[in-house]
């Protein structure tokens, strides 16, 4: 599996800086009907690499919130269910790395590789995947890593080159931190693959938000402090990747995590 040594020339420097240019004015503008993520599917096309995937990874159980990605469904579900992300090389290094990391689906399985990587390599082949550039993203402040993935289909005639290598490097590094969460289930490309783990009493709180109640009702109807309340919240908010609690409650009441 590969690195991130790229060896450029003045004139490829030169090259890169423009490019760098050229993306941070694509994503100038406010992002109206999924503008930001068609832009950087556009961008990442241009480079050369027909598949852009960005996942966001809860830090408390590694499971996928969120997904954005051009890959197909039948894809990402058969990922999801055969709980391909607790086998995925890629998730495992971001945990540990900001380094790219090169998976290779055709690259002979090793003595110490684990079946269902060996498995996961062989799908993904099936369905016309060939080389993966993970490009993780993890800010100590967020309860959640941020996978950016460029891809290559399999018996493609293009290889990665240098060029490529750096330029998905800039582009992740500036849509990295322009691209949000979801604002809702139908936007392009977006999928809530996973039911992120709530306690009893998170899911018991987030129905009292559902029905309108303040902090302090909340607190008085269930026994609570209302500081314990305000934990209780911000807890399930940060497991489910939210950024405000009224979209961890929009985003709770649409994976079924509490009844309303």
């Amino acid at each position: 599996m590969g690195g991130n040594g790229v060896a450029m020339s003045g004139g490829d420097l030169a090259q890169l800086t423009d490019f760098y240019s050229v993306v941070q004015d694509q994503f100038l503008d406010d992002d109206v009907k999924d503008s930001h993520w068609l832009t950087a599917v556009r961008l990442a096309s241009q480079i050369g690499y027909p598949v852009l995937t960005m996942a966001a990874v809860s830090k408390y159980d590694d499971s996928p919130l969120w997904v954005r990605t051009t890959m197909s469904e039948a894809w990402v579900q058969l990922y999801l269910e055969r709980d391909y992300f607790q086998h995925d090389p890629l998730i495992k290094h971001m945990k540990q790395s900001n380094d790219h990391l090169v998976l290779d689906c055709d690259e002979p399985a090793s003595p110490s590789d684990k079946p269902e990587l060996t498995r996961f390599r062989q799908d993904a082949r099936r369905f016309g995947f060939g080389r993966f550039r993970g490009i993780p993203f993890n800010w100590p402040s967020q309860s959640v890593w941020r996978l950016v993935t460029f891809g290559l289909m399999a018996n493609s005639n293009t290889s990665e080159t240098p060029e490529m290598v750096a330029k998905a490097r800039i582009l992740a590094d500036v849509f990295a931190t322009r691209i949000t969460t979801p604002r809702d289930e139908i936007s392009f490309g977006v999928m809530w693959p996973r039911k992120a783990v709530l306690t009893e009493r998170e899911r018991e709180l987030l129905h009292y938000l559902a029905l309108g109640l303040k902090n302090d009702r909340i607190a008085e109807r269930c026994g609570l402090a209302e500081v314990t309340v305000r934990k209780h919240l911000l807890s399930a908010r940060q497991k489910l990747g939210a950024s405000t609690r009224e979209q961890a409650l929009a985003m709770a009441l649409y994976n079924g995590l509490i009844d309303f």
